[in-house]
């Protein structure tokens, strides 16, 4: 079994405060820009529109230009909320994990999994191991169970001597107003289908958004990079069954092939929603994309979606 190692994030609050305003000036600038003007032969001109990308990151303080798309997925499908448990698996170098612990604080938390050694990003707790070892599931499970552990002490509402601006209104709000907000989601649970049976009583299913954006050493062999690519994804869906909540959301990139039909087949077979996009920051020529599926289909068992039982 691979050596898990459990590392925790600084408790400094996330630094990324711009993030959604960035993604705005990003998306009718350097990003419209980076896409529109790839299509020119010209490698220099591609190399160019390609490190803008990489200028915006440096900038904006990320570990990397794949940040760029996870915010875009989120402005788009609303991935994230306040308060949330994510899993980021294949996490290193930590971009997507910077984004996630954003958009889930205060109060939420981001569990990293990679094979690799890679220092996590503040207030992000990490596994190093593969997610394809049983062991290292299992001792991440258990990790999850309870919900306290990974989450950022109480300074996280702090910055610089100030209270976080949703952290005020939250204070700001009497108990009526609390109450009324969890009479509206109980009434959805009713209308969506999510009854007491299905409402992940306890920690068995503590997660709300399922993470993937693994990728292994590519070989230049299309078909072969393909077939590494659909079963990291596979992999990940078998996790994500283990673990997410009846209305939590998984986001899975993946190399397209001739495989692709059939993973979008088994997500429908998992989720209700599935979405298939192409974020501006992913290069014109990558054959990747990714796939935002929501809400867990009642019922569906791993040997539905996975008959040969491997995953």
């Amino acid at each position: 079994m691979a050596a898990i190692t459990t590392l925790r994030g600084t408790a400094s609050p996330s630094p990324f405060f711009s993030l959604p305003t960035a993604f705005t000036n990003l998306k009718w600038s350097c990003a419209s820009s980076a896409r529109y003007n790839s299509t020119s032969s010209n490698q220099w001109k591609l190399r160019r529109n390609r490190d803008v990308f990489v200028k915006c990151a440096t900038r904006d303080g990320l570990k990397s230009r794949a940040a760029y798309k996870l915010i875009e997925l989120h402005a788009k499908h609303k991935i994230f909320k306040r308060g949330q448990t994510v899993v980021d698996l294949g996490f290193a170098p930590g971009a997507w994990s910077q984004v996630a612990i954003d958009k889930v604080s205060p109060g939420g938390r981001v569990i990293g999994v990679d094979i690799l050694p890679s220092q996590p990003p503040p207030g992000v707790s990490t596994f190093q191991g593969s997610i394809k070892s049983v062991g290292v599931r299992e001792l991440l499970k258990k990790f999850l169970m309870d919900p306290e552990r990974g989450k950022m002490r109480e300074n996280r509402y702090l910055r610089k001597g100030d209270v976080y601006e949703e952290e005020l209104e939250e204070l700001e709000r009497g108990y009526l107003d609390r109450e009324r907000d969890v009479e509206r989601e109980e009434k959805f649970e009713e209308v969506a289908g999510l009854g007491e049976d299905d409402a992940d009583v306890g920690t068995k299913r503590p997660v709300d958004v399922v993470l993937s954006d693994m990728l292994m050493n590519t070989s230049g062999i299309p078909v072969r990079d393909h077939a590494y690519s659909i079963d990291l994804c596979y992999t990940a869906m078998s996790f994500a069954m283990d673990v997410l909540k009846r209305s939590g959301v998984f986001v899975c990139k993946v190399y397209q092939g001739d495989q692709e039909d059939e993973l979008r087949a088994k997500l429908g077979l998992m989720f209700n929603c599935v979405y298939t996009d192409k974020p501006i920051a992913s290069r014109p020529e990558s054959r990747e994309i990714y796939y935002v599926s929501k809400t867990l289909k009642k019922g569906v068992t791993k040997g539905d979606v996975f008959p040969w039982g491997s995953y």
